[in-house]
């Protein structure tokens, strides 16, 4: 079945298709026919409004006496220039995985918090969380909700010319800016400050008496975000929309995969460096063992492939294969990621403090169990198993 992937992967590649330079424009209306997509579902204005795509639950929908309420700042320059209705929000533990180039050592690539740029900046010493109060809140501090716990913290110390807003956006992977809205974001000619006193982060939408309509992560997707709506995001606004099937990107990551799980290093690393420096214009992975070209390609897969109904999946799989693709557990074993608690940043106005917490996060959105006795497989239908006992027996815990 290897060798099927790999002549079939590499009969893709060889038919004319090719690597799209602009990431971003392929998931919106500039590059929707991009010459890398081969399989997509296209919508038309027509018959198809914003409440039936992805955009309905990406974005924000602040009124501006919400803002001025809670001491909040800039006002957006239409006065309601999203209202929709956001229910999925990148976490700090997904955004970590867009690497940042070191600033003292352009060949290393690591998290943006462990760079030397990071860690000749930052005091974790300091204690920047201060209670929070709706007006008046401290330029210079963060708060934490009643159930948050504090995972780590910090200030930029006197003297550094790094601000939160250099040492997570400059040099780090491209696809970052292109995925996501983060604090100090520009979209739709709106600044999104999602910071502490800021127009569109969560202590503006979950304190005291404050809506739901705002991010829990102080993050948005911009992945999937057309930029031609009119005249707002409004849900009832008639739009064009595209979803992506099955594109080049995703066929070198499935070869990268294919020669991993045959052992050969060299062409799984030479395939996976294809989409990470086209599209995260990062260094190339310089893996040579199984170990470290496993833990490149899977962070590459998550980046590449969010948001295009990879993700879930792709866990279940290497928890299947176990080893060097599952944290070195035995196959069948639990997935750290499917349980590890969701980590959420939130900055102070001045762009120097910094927190990270974990929390209940409204519940709903923080249910970390996996039970690896049931979850590997989906139930059959028990009314097909009554019709014909052929389709049993039910899979195991269901």
């Amino acid at each position: 079945m290897l060798d099927k992937i790999i002549t079939n992967a590499q009969l893709v590649i060889n038919s004319g298709y090719a690597l799209e330079t602009d990431y971003e424009g392929m998931f919106n209306e500039t590059k929707s026919t991009s010459n890398e997509i081969i399989f997509a579902i296209y919508r038309k204005a027509i018959n198809t409004s914003l409440s039936s795509t992805p955009m309905q639950h990406q974005l924000p929908n602040i009124k501006p006496e919400t803002i001025t309420q809670f001491g909040g700042s800039p006002l957006f320059n239409k006065p309601v220039p999203f209202e929709v209705w956001p229910e999925n929000f990148p976490t700090q533990n997904f955004t970590d995985d867009y690497l940042t180039v070191d600033k003292a050592d352009p060949s290393k690539v690591v998290p943006w918090n462990q760079t030397s740029q990071y860690l000749n900046a930052i005091d974790e010493s300091v204690n920047v969380i201060a209670p929070f109060a709706k007006s008046g809140f401290p330029d210079d501090k963060t708060a934490k909700l009643n159930n948050d716990i504090v995972v780590k913290m910090g200030r930029i110390k006197p003297g550094s010319t790094e601000t939160m807003l250099t040492l997570t956006n400059e040099n780090r992977d491209a696809r970052w800016k292109a995925s996501i809205i983060s604090d100090n974001s520009t979209f739709y000619g709106e600044l999104f400050r999602t910071s502490l006193k800021g127009n569109s982060g969560r202590f503006l939408g979950t304190i005291n008496g404050g809506g739901y309509e705002t991010s829990l992560s102080n993050m948005y997707w911009r992945k999937g975000l057309y930029t031609n709506i009119a005249p707002s995001f409004l849900n009832s606004v008639n739009t064009d929309y595209h979803w992506i099937g099955m594109r080049l990107g995703r066929v070198y990551l499935n070869l990268a995969e294919a020669y991993l799980l045959k052992g050969d290093v060299a062409n799984a690393v030479l395939n996976l460096n294809k989409t990470r420096t086209t599209h995260g214009k990062l260094p190339a992975s310089m893996a040579g063992t199984t170990a470290d070209a496993w833990k490149d390609y899977k962070i590459e897969r998550r980046v590449e492939l969010a948001e295009e109904n990879d993700r879930y999946f792709s866990l279940l799989r290497w928890g299947r294969f176990g080893g060097s693709a599952n944290d070195g557990l035995a196959s069948n074993g639990t997935i750290r990621e499917l349980t590890e608690p969701i980590r959420v940043m939130d900055l102070s106005k001045d762009g120097k403090s910094f927190s990270i917490v974990t929390g209940p996060f409204n519940n709903q959105y923080n249910n970390r169990k996996f039970d690896a006795s049931r979850r590997y497989l989906f139930p059959i239908d028990q009314d097909q198993i009554d019709n014909n006992t052929k389709f049993g027996p039910q899979n195991p815990g269901w």
